[in-house]
């Protein structure tokens, strides 16, 4: 539903926080009906109610139990999905971001209750379990909301290029993956790549493609650019963007695409995406474009994540819809190149394989970069249509 939601533009983080919390609520809902049932017995141990803990009732008490909790989960499920139904598609927009949320101001509350939570919990003996517990709730919601804050401050992509003149990097990929898990990093690595940790209890913190690669291309290149999806509520983290409208975008593409050091992207399909390979094509840019494949997932990426998209690993199947995409356009894709590539095209189309095995941003950039260097590829140099 989430995703369905989204789709229709409706990308604001409450969106989440409000399925999330509706998914808590259809698990109370169940519980709750069960545990008002005469014949449930929450309160009574073995000991004192054995005629309840037969063996002969297991059964008996588990139908009970599922037939109490189900309807009354499903209809919280039921009503939640007639919301996202009936909700209304989104107005694309162009232009500046702006939100009415402040999410400067709830990171700062939550630093405040915080402290006042642990002197409270210090003078009126607050178990310490529950004061670590309050501290986990309030430092998670200190990092989400001031990394959205973060975000809804970011310069625009025309600001950052007048800032820095050195070549950029354009970021391309199908709008609804713009939240997809890339890989998993541990906390030390969300502070080199400047994202504040969303969940400290987590062994492994899911970051999508522009969040894994920002830092290391802000430093070894240039800017790191993107057209926005006109549908944003705050702009993702990683990449500066422009909005533009419908009418404009096309003709901002071929200018970013020919002025870029290289195009980064993801395997992906979309038709959007379908017409910016086209034109990559066309004009002769091929040798820009760089497809990167995730590093090879840990165990733990997929049991001490903190998203749920990082248990289930769609690269293959990503490159698989992208093997069809590409050859449908006359780019020769190949074979799946394994965890941690890079992949680029001839000017022929002819698909090259220019890293493996890369486990960190810098691997893939430096790689890049490397190629670029030997295959002698100025940048803007190539024709444009």
């Amino acid at each position: 539903m989430d995703k369905y939601v989204r789709r229709k533009g409706h990308q604001s983080p409450l969106r989440s926080a409000a399925f999330t919390s509706a998914y808590f609520i259809s698990l109370a809902a169940g519980w709750f009906v069960d545990a008002w049932d005469p014949a449930s017995c929450w309160n009574c141990s073995a000991a004192n109610n054995p005629d309840y803990f037969q063996e002969s009732s297991i059964w008996p008490h588990t139908v009970r139990f599922i037939s109490n909790y189900l309807p009354a989960g499903l209809a919280v499920f039921a009503g939640s999905a007639a919301v996202a139904y009936l909700l209304p598609v989104q107005r694309r927009s162009a232009g500046p971001r702006q939100t009415r949320i402040p999410w400067r101001l709830l990171s700062r509350l939550c630093v405040v209750v915080w402290g006042v939570s642990t002197l409270s919990g210090f003078f009126f003996d607050v178990e310490a379990s529950q004061q670590f517990k309050l501290g986990i709730i309030c430092w998670s919601l200190y990092g989400t909301f001031a990394y959205y804050a973060r975000r809804i401050s970011a310069p625009s992509l025309s600001t950052v290029l007048s800032e820095d003149q050195r070549s950029p990097v354009l970021y391309l990929r199908p709008f609804e993956q713009e939240d997809e898990i890339f890989t998993g990093v541990s906390i030390d690595q969300l502070r080199e790549l400047e994202i504040p940790v969303r969940n400290p209890r987590a062994f492994r913190h899911g970051v999508t493609v522009e969040e894994y690669f920002a830092v290391a291309i802000r430093r070894l290149v240039g800017p790191f650019i993107a057209l926005g999806d006109p549908q944003d509520s705050i702009p993702p983290g990683g990449a500066a963007r422009d909005y533009m409208d419908d009418e404009s975008w096309r003709q901002k593409f071929r200018e970013l695409a020919a002025r870029s050091a290289f195009i980064i992207m993801r395997p992906g399909d979309s038709d959007n995406l379908r017409w910016e390979l086209v034109y990559i094509r066309d004009a002769g840019l091929c040798p820009k474009l760089m497809i990167v494949i995730p590093p090879l997932r840990r165990l733990l990426d997929r049991i001490g994540g903190d998203r749920i998209g990082m248990l289930f690993d769609s690269t293959t199947k990503d490159w698989s819809k992208f093997t069809m995409v590409a050859n449908s356009i006359a780019l020769a894709a190949g074979e799946f190149p394994g965890p941690g590539s890079v992949v680029t095209f001839d000017v022929t189309g002819e698909a090259l394989t220019i890293a493996q095995g890369a486990t960190k941003p810098e691997d893939y950039v430096e790689a890049i970069l490397a190629h670029l260097a030997r295959e002698c590829i100025p940048e803007g140099s190539r024709k444009v249509g």
